[in-house]
């Protein structure tokens, strides 16, 4: 997917997804940690992940926007993804990540999803981001915080406690 956004910061590459990395998207999507909030600690199949994948895609060429893998910059490590994705039938995708545990608490997530909101500004032209995770979730909204957002609103979704978070960019450019 070489022709989407590829985007850099200092020490991070964010790829677009492709199509064809089902195993791979597959095995950081059932890590146990990633799958506990992500899908509610259930192991999705392969095939769901193939259909989440040509969405991917679909959203690239349409929107300029999707899931990205979180790579470090130096050894092409993956490290994670994260993305601009729609839930709940929003107008507008919200600010979704994750990473393999072994990666938490270097700031790799403030990182990514910071540049994300970049984007999501500067290129796209979005007038505000939102992100949305379990209430029990503490790393995540440590992540929405670190990079501005505010917190605006709790709400019990398929019985679980969401919190959600908003970061307003200002006029559209």
């Amino acid at each position: 997917m070489s022709r989407f956004p590829h985007l850099f910061t200092e020490r991070l590459e964010l790829a677009p997804i492709a199509k064809e990395e089902n195993e791979e998207t597959w095995l950081i999507f059932t890590e146990p940690f990633v799958r506990k909030y992500l899908w509610d600690d259930t192991i999705i199949s392969l095939e769901t992940v193939g259909d989440i994948l040509r969405e991917n895609r679909h959203c690239f060429e349409e929107r300029n926007w999707g899931l990205w893998w979180i790579l470090e910059r130096e050894k092409g490590i993956k490290l994670g993804f994260a993305g601009l994705w729609i839930f709940f039938a929003e107008d507008q995708p919200q600010l979704i990540y994750g990473l393999l545990p072994q990666y938490w608490g270097k700031g790799f997530a403030s990182e990514a999803a910071h540049r994300l909101c970049t984007y999501a500004a500067q290129d796209l032209g979005f007038l505000y981001l939102t992100a949305s995770c379990d209430l029990a979730n503490t790393a995540s909204h440590r992540v929405a915080l670190q990079i501005g957002m505010e917190k605006y609103k709790e709400e019990v979704i398929d019985g679980k406690p969401t919190c959600f978070f908003k970061i307003a960019f200002g006029e559209k450019r």
